[in-house]
Parts: structure tokens; C-alpha cells; sequence
């Protein structure tokens, strides 16, 4: 990834801010060459970890999350860093979607939205950063 083409963008772990992260990048993917279609997925997928970082952490955690946009010439890649505790995200990332609809219990479904609209999702924890969520999407052969 080239760090000259870098966005960082550190937000107050506050839900108000989502429509913030939700323009950065997508006018990033807009400008990579992202069909409107391709861009709302995009933006979907990053509303999601973003805002379960934000709903899900500890009180205790720090109080920004930070979201990092690498707009590539053949990949369009969003880093999310929340500095929080470890979390199982593979063991809660496999659901079966007709029974997680079917059931009473709310959520769940937000792992399965990241995984359906990006092509890449890898997830890791670290001291330092806490939980980083890597989502990448290829940037069509058109808009290289």
C-alpha cells in the first residue's frame, strides 16, 4: 500500500460521526473509479465496522476510532483499528443467514454485510491498535 495516497481519519467513538467516515470514503471510492452500485456497498460495509466498534466497546477504551482509506491502483483498501479488546470475530462471522433472520436475538448480521460486499475481509488484534479490520474491494480493470 502507498502511503503517499493514505487518508487517516481519527473520529470520537460517538455514532453522529459515521456519516463523516461514510463520506471520506466514499468520495475515495468514487474518485478510485467505483461504480455507484460498487461504492454503496463500499460504504455499507465500512458503516457496519464502524459502527459496531462504536455500539460494541468498553467503556473504558479509548475514545477514537481510527479509519484508514489506501486507494490503490488495484485495490481500494479501508483499515479500521479500534483500539479495543480482542474480539471473536470468525466465531460470530459464521452465521447461517436463514436462521440468523428466523431468530428473535437482533444483529449478528453485521460480519456476513462486511463479507458479502468486499472482497477481502482479515481481521487481527494487536496490543497497540486493538482490533483492525482490513477490508479490501479490487478496483475494476476500467477505472485503472
Amino acid at each position: 500500500m502507498d502511503d503517499a495516497e493514505k487518508i487517516t481519519l481519527a473520529v470520537p467513538r460517538r455514532t453522529q460521526h459515521l456519516s463523516l467516515v461514510r463520506k471520506v470514503v466514499a468520495t475515495s471510492a468514487v474518485e478510485a473509479g467505483f461504480a455507484p452500485d460498487e461504492v454503496d456497498k463500499i460504504e455499507l460495509a465500512v458503516d457496519e465496522a464502524v459502527s459496531n466498534a462504536m455500539l460494541y466497546a468498553e467503556p473504558t477504551e479509548p475514545r477514537q476510532i481510527v479509519v484508514q482509506v489506501h486507494p490503490g491502483p488495484e485495490r481500494f483498501v479501508i483499515v479500521l483499528k479500534d483500539g479495543g479488546p480482542p474480539f471473536p470475530f470468525e466465531e460470530k462471522g459464521q452465521i447461517v443467514l436463514e436462521q440468523q433472520l428466523r431468530s428473535p436475538e437482533r444483529g449478528g448480521l453485521g460480519i456476513y454485510i462486511i463479507r458479502q460486499f468486499m472482497d477481502e475481509v482479515a481481521y487481527e488484534y494487536s496490543a497497540r491498535d486493538g482490533n483492525v479490520i482490513t477490508m479490501t474491494k479490487r478496483v475494476p480493470a476500467a477505472a485503472r
